[in-house]
C-alpha cells in the first residue's frame, strides 16, 4: 500500500481517536496540522516505520531550522505524543 494511504487512514483513525476523546474541535485542527508537518517532514515514510529517532529529527527540525518557540515544540510533540498512542499503539521511549 502506498504511504499515502497508509497516512490518510492513519489520520483518520487519529481523528476518530481524538472525538473518542472529547478533545476540542480546535485541539483536533491544530494536531493535524503537526501531523501534515510530520508527514512532510519524512517525506512519505510509511507510519507504521517511525521511531523515536523520526520525532527527535522533526523536533530538532523544528528548533533549529525553524526556530519555533518552546511552547510550539511542545504542541508538535503532543500532537505527535498522541499519534503514537492511540493509532500507532507504540510509546515513543526516551528522547533524550
Amino acid at each position: 500500500m502506498p504511504a499515502g494511504r497508509e497516512w490518510q487512514q492513519a489520520i483518520d483513525q487519529m481523528v476518530r481517536a481524538m472525538r473518542l476523546k472529547h478533545l476540542s474541535y480546535r485541539t483536533e485542527q491544530t494536531y493535524l496540522t503537526w501531523m501534515r508537518a510530520f508527514y512532510s517532514f519524512l517525506n512519505g515514510t510509511s507510519p507504521w516505520q517511525l521511531d523515536s529517532g523520526s520525532v527527535i529529527n522533526f523536533l530538532s527540525y523544528l528548533a533549529v531550522e525553524r526556530k519555533v518557540a518552546k511552547s510550539t515544540q511542545n504542541q508538535a510533540f503532543n500532537a505527535i505524543l498522541f499519534f503514537f498512542r492511540r493509532v500507532l499503539n507504540q510509546d515513543i521511549g526516551h528522547l533524550w
